[in-house]
């Protein structure tokens, strides 16, 4: 088996398949935003916590594992294949690192972020969803998630 995979190159399609495991969810989360779910429902959250918990094994340590396998390959490539898989893979990894920070912090961090905000508002209060400020009227949330004054 070991050297049906590596005369066929079966463990790089294999890796790039594993890739789309976690694009399921991470594509399932982001039509479910544009649906208009709410991020407190249960199935929204589900489809969040799997995107979050497979995130770091199917992209993070698979670009890792073909980085890893590209750099014990060396002498097997030629110089021009170096110049183009060296910094493609250095900004898959970067990429794929801004956009788990990126959904840290939408995810995770917008929910300790909110609870803040709501206990930090001394001016107004906060009910149904709006929040009453003094002077400026009611600020509400669009439908697209944008703020709107009344």
């Amino acid at each position: 088996m070991y050297t049906l995979c590596k005369m066929c190159k079966l463990t790089s399609y294999i890796s790039c398949y594993i890739f789309q495991v976690n694009s399921i969810f991470l594509h399932g989360r982001k039509l479910l935003q544009l649906h208009g779910w709410p991020v407190n429902h249960a199935f929204y959250m589900a489809a969040a916590a799997m995107n979050i918990l497979t995130f770091p094994y199917f992209r993070l340590y698979i670009v890792g594992l073909i980085g890893w396998g590209v750099y014990l390959e060396w002498d097997r490539m030629t110089v021009t294949y170096h110049y183009f898989i060296t910094p493609t893979m250095i900004v898959m990894m970067l990429i794929n690192i801004v956009l788990f920070w990126r959904l840290i912090k939408s995810d995770i961090l917008r929910r300790y972020r909110q609870a803040g905000k709501c206990k930090a508002n001394t001016n107004g209060h906060v009910s149904n969803g709006t929040v009453k400020n003094g002077s400026n009227g009611v600020v509400r949330n669009g439908s697209n998630g944008s703020l709107h004054v009344d």
